[in-house]
């Protein structure tokens, strides 16, 4: 039926919506959509072309036509149904849906679903400057895994909300190209914790290579030399990869030689029995006597593999981490600690996201927070040097 109707009347409107720059780029197949129904060229219940037929007719992404269909959705033009495409609504919707979100001053807040200390305290730094801002917020706590995260992602920018703050966890390339569709469009995103180079979207979190330097820093002044660095996995997340650096600059600084035979990733979860995963590392001459482990979660799973090495930790192994979520304290391990400002980032990234929904233009902004000081727990009785 596009067909039938297009051609003409396709190309009159996307040289009337063009005299108005201002447009969003999505504006011609909404149009085109809406005139066609109010003129009766679609009646109440037919199905509209499908997301494909209007990407080709009118030369746009997916994500620009979907949210073309969502701002039809909210209006009340049109009904959608997942798996069988869009239909026209009945007339007595229009103008208006009976339910809709306040667009305007809505925003979206995507974190991963785990319970956290600091998640808790990021989203009262939301919550607390977008109330006070006149915002309301729907906050999805995304299954943590990397198809929900996807899914989230790529419908946000159609569901009519003004604007996202996200905490992406995984880093996928399908991904990145959602990113990279919603910085075209202009679509206002505050990325949390960790951002990606060559997309150019607004960033709050903590300085991530201070933090690392900090924290081997103190291992170094406490006396070790042989100072291992550990991970759960080797991925390319910025907050990882920069408290990597920081851990590398701070022995540079010291003049202590890198050796990578000392960076440590342990696989999730750690196998009940069998080859310790910490073994290889433990067994070399120069064995290590301290580590800097990337955040709390990992210390803890160090910690277990040590224990059944024959390492305490505290006593012949000294650990310094990021511990957002006070794990040291609940499970007894001592460690070198620091905790981000969780409530500090929200609070900024919330200013940040209502700056950017009002002014879509400005350039993009890069934050960075300074986490807490530092806190030691009890001393390693004689750090091996």
């Amino acid at each position: 039926m596009l067909g039938m109707l297009s051609a003409a009347h396709t190309l009159n409107v996307k040289e009337q919506v063009a005299m108005t720059p201002d447009n969003p780029v999505y504006e011609p197949v909404k149009t085109f959509l809406k005139t066609a129904i109010e003129d009766g060229a679609y009646q109440a219940g037919d199905q509209l072309p499908s997301e494909t037929a209007l990407m080709e007719q009118f030369g746009l992404s997916r994500h620009q036509v979907r949210h073309a269909l969502r701002e039809l959705e909210l209006e009340g033009y049109i009904e959608r149904s997942q798996g069988k495409g869009s239909f026209v609504a009945p007339e007595h919707r229009r103008p208006g849906a009976t339910l809709r979100l306040n667009g305007k001053r809505t925003v979206a807040i995507l974190v991963p679903h785990y319970r956290s200390l600091f998640v808790r305290q990021l989203l009262e730094g939301i919550m607390q400057h977008a109330l006070n801002s006149g915002f309301q917020m729907v906050v999805h706590n995304v299954r943590y895994d990397d198809d929900s995260e996807y899914e989230f992602i790529s419908d946000v920018a159609t569901s009519g909300v003004a604007g996202m703050a996200a905490w992406i966890g995984f880093h996928q390339e399908r991904t990145l190209d959602v990113l990279r569709e919603l910085q075209t469009l202009r679509f206002p995103v505050v990325l949390l914790d960790r951002y990606f180079p060559g997309i150019e979207l607004d960033y709050v979190g903590t300085d991530h290579e201070e933090l690392g330097y900090r924290l081997t820093r103190a291992l170094i002044e406490r006396g070790h030399r042989h100072i291992g660095f550990v991970n759960i996995q080797d991925v390319p997340l910025t907050s990882v990869q920069e408290r990597l650096a920081g851990y590398r600059r701070a022995l540079d600084e010291a003049g202590i030689p890198l050796r990578p035979e000392l960076e440590l990733y342990l696989p999730a979860p750690l196998p009940s029995e069998g080859v310790r995963p910490s073994a290889a590392v433990m067994g070399l001459k120069e064995r290590p006597t301290a580590f800097f482990a990337v955040n709390d979660l990992v210390a803890l799973d160090l910690q277990k593999d040590l224990d059944v090495l024959g390492y305490a930790v505290g006593a012949d192994i000294e650990i310094a981490s990021v511990d957002d979520d006070h794990v040291s304290e609940d499970q007894g391990v001592p460690m070198i600690r620091v905790f981000q400002q969780g409530h500090a980032i929200g609070h900024r990234a919330a200013e940040i996201l209502a700056d950017r929904i009002a002014n879509p233009q400005t350039p993009p902004q890069h934050v960075l927070v300074e986490a807490g000081p530092l806190v030691f727990d009890a001393p390693v009785e004689a750090a091996q040097s």
